[in-house]
């Protein structure tokens, strides 16, 4: 599902600042090979999670764009140092419809979301909308206009997270339950059809990258300062919703990628507990390919392929313990200034 990779990028984005400047400009400021066109409606809410500790309720809808829509709830739970993040997520096709100017809108799982709940919301706005430009990174090329309308959701939302110790969350009811009025931003984004130039913001990072953002890390050379993140599809108990795991912290230096040479990209790891307690063990990257240069977005990159092992323990909040362990393609990758 679209907006499932979406969140997945944008994962992986947050975990490096030049590669996160690279999929902003390969996903929402994308180069000329892949500019978006036409209009697209959504919109997303965080909320509390009334009788359970350092815990959000993220809700999200789209039309992508098109006649096909999707709809997602995310349950975020924060370590007590609030360094580490999980994110439990269910994303399921859906009917997403707004107005022209977002005077009302609609997100509905349309009966989806199955034995996991339901999510059947109207949005009326509570303010005038306003106008923002979106310019691409780094530049003042304006790639879309945007219009966005603060207001409230009504109706029904409701989780089954099938855990008893999460059990189930309800807008408005229950132990576990979030506001019954939903304060939510919708926007409608339409595009212009420009091209975004290559960014000249280079920093030099060292990014680890397994199979596909799975497994990621990242460290800002001069800093130290990194971030980890860990992504894992769950079996889903309901054909049509997709299931999946985030975890994803921050750190410094080898707390978040040590490597063995930044000149030779030989080797790296992640730190072993800086996602703890939700993801714990070891990722070690060893290179099995020669070094590659190129140049990406006006930013000198050196790469090398290679193998990740991976002794990682998933406790992710209400769920059982899950081992995962193997071998995965990886690339180890450095930018300069």
């Amino acid at each position: 599902m679209r907006i499932a990779m979406d969140r997945r990028m944008a994962r992986a984005a947050a975990t490096g600042a030049l590669v996160g400047s690279m999929l902003i400009g390969m996903g929402a400021l994308p180069a000329a090979a892949g500019n978006p066109v036409g209009t697209r409606f959504e919109g997303s809410a965080r909320l509390s999670v009334t009788g359970l500790p350092r815990t959000t309720l993220d809700l999200y809808g789209s039309d992508l764009g098109g006649p096909a829509g999707n709809v997602g709830i995310v349950l975020r739970k924060a370590n007590a140092e609030r360094s580490a993040w999980a994110e439990d997520q269910w994303s399921v096709d859906g009917d997403v419809s707004c107005a022209t100017k977002l005077g009302s809108c609609t997100i509905d799982d349309a009966g989806r979301l199955g034995a996991y709940g339901r999510v059947d919301l109207t949005f009326t706005a509570t303010k005038p909308g306003s106008m923002h430009d979106v310019v691409c990174f780094g530049s003042d090329v304006v790639y879309a206009k945007q219009l966005r309308r603060v207001g409230v959701l009504t109706g029904t939302l409701r989780l089954n997270t099938k855990s008893t110790k999460l059990g189930v969350i309800r807008n408005g009811v229950g132990a576990h339950r979030v506001k019954a009025t939903i304060p939510i931003t919708m926007r409608r984004t339409t595009y212009t059809g420009a091209v975004c130039p290559s960014s000249s913001v280079c920093e030099p990072t060292a990014w680890l990258n397994g199979q596909s953002y799975r497994v990621t890390g990242s460290r800002l050379l001069p800093t130290g300062r990194g971030r980890t993140g860990y992504v894992r599809d769950v079996t889903s108990a309901v054909p049509g919703v997709e299931r999946t795991w985030y975890v994803y912290a921050e750190g410094k230096g080898a707390t978040a990628l040590s490597l063995s040479t930044v000149s030779t990209l030989a080797g790296a790891s992640l730190g072993g507990d800086l996602s703890a307690p939700f993801v714990t063990g070891t990722a070690v990257f060893d290179a099995t390919a020669a070094k590659t240069s190129a140049t990406f977005l006006g930013c000198p990159v050196e790469s090398r392929a290679g193998e990740l092992d991976v002794h990682l323990t998933w406790r992710m909040p209400g769920r059982a313990k899950v081992q995962q362990v193997g071998v995965m393609p990886a690339e180890l990758i450095r930018t300069a200034s």
